[in-house]
C-alpha cells in the first residue's frame, strides 16, 4: 500500500499518537537528527521495545550493525530530497529486534510536512511472509528435482501439471500430456477395475498408494508404486488430486530373483525341493479334497560320480542340465520335474487315472536317457534309477509318500540299476532289517565276530598254491550266516566299509607275517579294497603303519580293486595308486573285463596283475565268444607285461584251457573252497608252490 501521512503544521503529538495507534503497522516519526519523535504501540510488537524505550532513539538502534553506517548516508541523502516512497520500493531491508534476532521488513517513507526534514517511517514484518515464500520456492524445487514422478490432476482426473521426474520415468513430455485423462497411461496389465478402485478409495479415505503398472511412451509395462492424495478446498470441494510415483523395476527384479534363487535349481532352472514341497502338499491336498490319484517319481542317475570325477564338475554339470532337459521335454506340460539335490530328481505326475500311466512314463524317461548325451566332443552315457510311490496306495501323507518313493529308487539301485520299481510294503520290511543289520554289523566289527576265509590260488606252472584271497565271513549269533553280498553292501552304504577294509587289511598283514615266520613261504595274499577307502586322504599313510605295526613285507600285499572304481577315477585316486606302488604294494584288477571303458586306462595306472572274471570262464569251453573274449584278455595282459589270474575254475577242461593259452594263475573250487585259517594252514603244507616265479 502507498503511505501517505503527513503531519500537518500544528497538529499535537498527542493528536499524532491517536492517529498512530490505530495503524496496523509500526510508524515511527524520525527527525531531522535521526531520533525516534514518535511511535505507535504496533512498534512495541514489531520491535520487542516499549514506546518509552524507542523515543528518542537513534533510528539506527533498529538497525542490523552491519547496515547502520550505510542507512546513515541513506538517511541523510533522504532528508536532501525527501518524497514518497511505498511499501516494498528499493532493495529488501531487515530490522534488528531487542532480543537479538534479525527479520525482514518492508518500509514505508513520507515528508513529516513541508519545512520539516523529518520523516515518517512505516515498518511492516514480512518474516511470515518471507517464510511462506521459501516454503514456496523449495516445493516448486521440490516438485521440480525431486526423483519421485508427480503429477496433479484435476477433480476429473486429468492431467494439469507434471515434474521432470514424471517425464524421465514415463517418457513422456509435459505437454503431451497437459489436458489428458490419467488413464492414458495405464498398461494393458492392469485391470479397469483396480483402477478405478484407487479413486474410489481415495475420494473415501483422502488417499491411497500402492503397485500399479503403467505404460511408458516406448510401449514398456513397467511396475510404480503410487500415492495418491486429495487436495480439498476451504470448502471442504475436491479441488486436485496430488500424485506421486517411482519405479520400482529393480526391487521387483530383485525381489523375482530373491523368490527364483529361493525356489529354482540354478544349474537347471527346475523346480527346487522348497518350491517342490509346496507344489507336493496342493497336489496332496487337492487330491484328497477330489479324490484323485497321484504318483511320485523319485530318479537317481547311476554312476554319476565316475562320470563327474572323471571328466571333471564342468562335465557333469552340463550333464545334469540336458538331463534336466530331457525329463522336462518328456513329462506332461501338468507335471512338475525337480532336481532335490546332486544327481537326484522328483517327478509329480498328478490326476492319474492309474499306476500304469506312471510306469509307461518311467520306462520313456529311461529310454530317453538312455540316448547318448553330447557333453563338448565327448559322448556321455547315462542311465537312472527310479523309484514311485503313488497317492493314495503308498501312503497319504508327504513324509510317507516320499520315505517310500526314496527307498522305492534303491530298490532299483539294489536291483541292478537302469530300472523301475514301484513301492512295496516288503521294502518297509526290507529297510528295517538292512538297519537292524547294519547295526548289528557295526557291533560284530566292535566284537571280533568277523572272520577271515582264504581261497588259494594256483600257479598254473606247478599246479600247487603261492597264494590266496582272503575273503571276509561273518557267523551272526543270532541269525547264522550272513553273505558277504548282502553285508558288504550294507558296510559301502553305511561307510563302515572304510574301518572294516582296514581290520581286513591289518589282520591279513598279521597273518601272513604269522605264516612266515612259521616257515611257510607263501608269496602273495590278496585283499580286496574298496574305492571308498583309496579315497580318504589318509589312505596310504594307514596302509605304511599296518606294514610297519605287522612287520609284513608289502611285497607279499595285492589289493585288488574293482574295474568299474578304477577305470573312473581321478587324478587324486591314481596318486594314490601311485603311492601304494612306491611302498611295493601290488595292485590288481579285479572282474576284469566286466567294464565298458577304454583300456588305456591300463597305461596309466601302476597295475600289476588282472583278473579274468569268472562270468568269462565258467562256460569254458563250451561258449566260442567267452573262449575269444578269455583268449584276448590273456594276449592283452602278455602286451602289457601284466599276470592274469583267472576265477572261478571249477572243471579240467578250464584248467586246460587255461594252462594252454599261458595264464599264470587260477582259483576256484577245482582246487579249494573258501577255507579258515586252520585248514588254510594244512592246505598250504601239502599244496605249497616253492618254486613258482
Amino acid at each position: 500500500m502507498e503511505s501517505n501521512l503527513l503531519i500537518a503544521n500544528g497538529q499535537s503529538d498527542e493528536q499524532v499518537r491517536q492517529v498512530m495507534a490505530v495503524m496496523p503497522e509500526a510508524i515511527l516519526v524520525v527527525g531531522g537528527n535521526g531520533l525516534i519523535r514518535i511511535c505507535n504501540p504496533r512498534s512495541e510488537l514489531v520491535f520487542g521495545y516499549t514506546q518509552q524505550e524507542l523515543e528518542g532513539q537513534p533510528l539506527e538502534t533498529l538497525l542490523p550493525e552491519r547496515f547502520r553506517s550505510s542507512h546513515l548516508y541513506l538517511r541523510k541523502k533522504y532528508s536532501r530530497n525527501p518524497v514518497n516512497r511505498s511499501m516494498g520500493d528499493g532493495r529488501e531491508l531487515f530490522a534488528l529486534h531487542k532480543n537479538g534476532h534479525e527479520f525482514p521488513v518492508e518500509v514505508a517513507l513520507a515528508p513529516v510536512s513541508a519545512g520539516d526534514d523529518g520523516v515518517v517511517v512505516m515498518v511492516t514484518d514480512i518474516s511470515y511472509r518471507k517464510h511462506a515464500e521459501e516454503e514456496l520456492r523449495l516445493a516448486a524445487n521440490v516438485f521440480s528435482n525431486t526423483l519421485d514422478g508427480i503429477l496433479i490432476l484435476n477433480e476429473h482426473l486429468k492431467i494439469v501439471k507434471v515434474n521432470a521426474a514424471f517425464e524421465r520415468i514415463m517418457g513422456f513430455s509435459g505437454a503431451s500430456v497437459l489436458n489428458q485423462p490419467v488413464s492414458m497411461l495405464k498398461a494393458a496389465r492392469q485391470k479397469t477395475e483396480d483402477f478405478s478402485t484407487i479413486w474410489t478409495q481415495t475420494n473415501q479415505n483422502g488417499r491411497w498408494q500402492g503397485e500399479v503398472w503403467n505404460r511408458h511412451r516406448d510401449g514398456r509395462v513397467i511396475p510404480l508404486w503410487l500415492s495418491v492424495t486429495a487436495l480439498y478446498r476451504l470448502d471442504g470441494s475436491l479441488e486436485k488430486y496430488l500424485v506421486t510415483m517411482y519405479d520400482i523395476s529393480e526391487q521387483k527384479s530383485s525381489q523375482e530373483r530373491i523368490y527364483y534363487l529361493a525356489h529354482y535349481d540354478v544349474l537347471t532352472s527346475l523346480p527346487n525341493r522348497i518350491l517342490f514341497m509346496d507344489r507336493f502338499a496342493h497336489a496332496l491336498d487337492k487330491s484328497k479334497r477330489e479324490q484323485q490319484r497321484f504318483a511320485l517319481m523319485f530318479i537317481d542317475l547311476d554312476n554319476f560320480k565316475q562320470i563327474n570325477d572323471t571328466y571333471g564338475h564342468s562335465y557333469g554339470d552340463q550333464l545334469l542340465c540336458s538331463v534336466a532337459e530331457r525329463l522336462k521335454a518328456t513329462v506332461r506340460e501338468s507335471d512338475t520335474v525337480a532336481r532335490l539335490s546332486g544327481d537326484e530328481f522328483l517327478i509329480l505326475m498328478e490326476n492319474l487315472s492309474e499306476h500304469r500311466a506312471a510306469a509307461t512314463l518311467a520306462q520313456k524317461l529311461l529310454s530317453e536317457l538312455a540316448v547318448p548325451i553330447l557333453v563338448g566332443e565327448t559322448e556321455l552315457f547315462v542311465s537312472a534309477s527310479i523309484g514311485i510311490a503313488c497317492y493314495p496306495d503308498d501312503g497319504d501323507d508327504s513324509e510317507t509318500l516320499l520315505k517310500n518313493g526314496d527307498m522305492a529308487m534303491y530298490k532299483a539301485k539294489e536291483a541292478g540299476r537302469n530300472r523301475v520299481e514301484f513301492y512295496n510294503h516288503s521294502m518297509t520290511e526290507y529297510v528295517q532289517e538292512r538297519v537292524a543289520l547294519t547295526a548289528d554289523l557295526r557291533r560284530a566289527l566292535e566284537e571280533t565276530e568277523l572272520e577271515l576265509y582264504f581261497q588259494p590260488v594256483i600257479d598254473l606252472s606247478c599246479g600247487r598254491c603261492v597264494g590266496a584271497e582272503v575273503l571276509l565271513r561273518w557267523q551272526h549269533p543270532k541269525r547264522g550266516f550272513i553273505p558277504p553280498d548282502k553285508f558288504i553292501s550294507l558296510a559301502e552304504e553305511s561307510n563302515l566299509i572304510v574301518p572294516l577294509g582296514e581290520w581286513v587289511l591289518q589282520q591279513s598283514c598279521m597273518q601272513m607275517q604269522q605264516w612266515i615266520q612259521n616257515g611257510v613261504p607263501l608269496q602273495f595274499l590278496a585283499v580286496n579294497v574298496s574305492g571308498k577307502q583309496v579315497l580318504q586322504t589318509d589312505f596310504v599313510e594307514r596302509v605304511a603303519a599296518i606294514f610297519a605295526e605287522t612287520g609284513c613285507e608289502p611285497q607279499r600285499i595285492t589289493l585288488e580293486l574293482t574295474e568299474s572304481f578304477v577305470m573312473h577315477q581321478s587324478e587324486f585316486a591314481i596318486a594314490q595308486l601311485q603311492a601304494l606302488r612306491e611302498l611295493g604294494v601290488g595292485i590288481a584288477i579285479d572282474d576284469f573285463g566286466t567294464g565298458y571303458s577304454s583300456l588305456s586306462y591300463l597305461k596309466r595306472l601302476p597295475i600289476t596283475r588282472l583278473k579274468l572274471d569268472r562270468s568269462f570262464v565258467s562256460e569254458i569251453p563250451h561258449e566260442t565268444n567267452d573262449i575269444e573274449i578269455a583268449r584276448a584278455i590273456l594276449k592283452l595282459g602278455d602286451a602289457v607285461n601284466l599276470r592274469v589270474i583267472a576265477e572261478g575254475v571249477e572243471t579240467a577242461e578250464q584248467h586246460e584251457f587255461l594252462l594252454q593259452e599261458g595264464c599264470a594263475f587260477s582259483q576256484g573250487y577245482l582246487y579249494a573252497k573258501p577255507m579258515p585259517i586252520d585248514a588254510m594252514q594244512t592246505y598250504i603244507s601239502t599244496n605249497l608252490c616253492v618254486n613258482s616265479h
